[in-house]
């Protein structure tokens, strides 16, 4: 749930920057050395430029490698939650604190109301 609403956030984010600039590239990119279009290209932007998805999905795969190499050591099943959610959750509340959106995440989603009016009026 946490990664789909990060999707959702950085098309948000997108959006209203598209519709404030006229350019869905963020308003400071930062300078990259892959071709533009390209699947390392994306990831880098997603990745510098204040996406939460692709960092979602590399916390969620390094949580649930946690989760398996906890069962072999252990030799007996884990609850994969117990991995998966700190390392979900953490990443999330370290990336928004660091840029300054962690009392947006937690008050309003002041970025998603407002793609949602653009898209739906009102």
């Amino acid at each position: 749930l946490l990664l789909s609403f990060a999707a959702c956030f950085d098309d948000a984010k997108k959006l209203v920057g598209f519709m404030h600039t006229g350019s869905a590239m963020h308003t400071n990119p930062s300078p990259h050395t892959c071709l533009p279009d390209s699947p390392a290209w994306r990831l880098c932007d997603s990745l510098c430029n204040g996406g939460y998805f692709v960092p979602l999905v590399i916390a969620y795969a390094i949580g649930l490698l946690s989760a398996n190499i906890a069962v072999y050591v252990m030799n007996m099943g884990q609850p994969a939650l117990l991995y998966l959610v700190p390392a979900c959750l953490g990443t999330t509340v370290f990336l928004r604190k660091q840029r300054n959106e962690l009392d947006d995440l937690w008050h309003s989603l002041k970025v998603i109301w407002t793609a949602d009016a653009m898209v739906y009026g009102g």
